[in-house]
């Protein structure tokens, strides 16, 4: 039982330091650099291991089936543990360190960019080889050359290894996590900040507003009076025009008066010509100062 139990474990380290191994040289050939891929430090991807044990799992059940079967159900086993491992162990590093280790969002048939058709293939393809060619051929043989007395010390070290690259790992992750829970925070205040500062330009604008329609209201009423007071005036200057004509009409009209008072008429005749001079130029003012007023209202 012991030695089971050492066999899962060793199995376990193997077979993600092997997942590691592989994955880094797909990423780095993919990619044209040198990529560690995996959530620890160290050359390890639990989930290669977690996958072998299911592996093992798989076979476990198939030997409750006939030998006939087993080919069939090997793969459609891997294909729904597999996967649920792996969608699985995608939510919860989600969930506990807000980042993602893998995105299949661009992949054929993906779910949630956590597992994908691909991926779903190649499980089932790899059950099917360690099934049938690494389980038998090659797993067993490396184990058996390895002395019993050595497995647990072997075990020991690997376990205070990875014990500690865990330890850091996590502490990376929860620092990470710490920054990023930081930084949404940062980004609330800094979207709070920005609305702040609309609300207060908003405010500005209304009261810049609200000032122009106060001065413009009251230029219009200055205005208005203004045009009041010239009207008032140009009434006045026009009753006066009219009644100065009427009386220099009646003046004009006696004919015995002296030499003298038409010399005086005269005068009048000049200065009346003089006041109706001014008045015109005073209405043809007036009409180009209510002209441009009157574009300054429309503006």
């Amino acid at each position: 039982m012991f030695d089971k139990i050492i066999y899962f474990l060793l199995l376990f380290f193997f077979a993600s330091a092997g997942g590691w191994l592989g994955e880094c040289i797909y990423c780095s050939i993919a990619h044209h650099r040198i990529i560690n891929r995996g959530f620890l430090t160290g050359p390890l991807c639990p989930i290669y291991g977690c996958g072998v044990l299911i592996m093992e799992l798989i076979i476990k059940i198939c030997s409750f089936f006939p030998e006939n079967y087993r080919i069939f159900i090997v793969p459609v086993l891997a294909i729904l543990l597999c996967d649920t491992l792996e969608f699985m162990t995608s939510l919860i590093m989600e969930k506990m360190f807000h980042a993602r280790w893998w995105d299949y969002s661009d992949k054929f048939l993906n779910i949630q960019g956590r597992i994908c058709f691909r991926h779903t293939v190649i499980w089932a393809l790899v059950s099917m080889l360690y099934v049938y060619v690494l389980k038998p051929y090659v797993i067993e043989q490396l184990y058996s050359y390895i002395p019993l007395y050595v497995r647990p010390y072997l075990l020991g070290a690997i376990l205070i290894v990875f014990a500690f690259d865990l330890i850091d790992t996590l502490k990376s992750a929860l620092d990470i996590k710490r920054m990023l829970v930081r930084l949404e925070k940062f980004g609330e205040t800094a979207k709070e900040a920005t609305e702040q500062l609309s609300l207060v330009r908003e405010a500005i604008v209304t009261d810049a507003k609200e000032s122009m329609k106060k001065r413009k209201k009251e230029r219009e009423e200055s205005a208005a009076k203004r045009d009041e007071r010239i009207n008032e005036w140009m009434s006045s200057a026009a009753d006066q025009l009219l009644e100065f004509r009427n009386q220099f009409e009646s003046l004009s009209s006696r004919s015995n008066r002296r030499t003298k008072e038409s010399f005086r008429l005269l005068n009048v005749s000049q200065f009346g010509e003089t006041i109706r001079k001014r008045i015109e130029a005073a209405q043809e003012a007036y009409d180009k100062y209510r002209e441009k007023n009157s574009d300054n209202k429309d503006e």
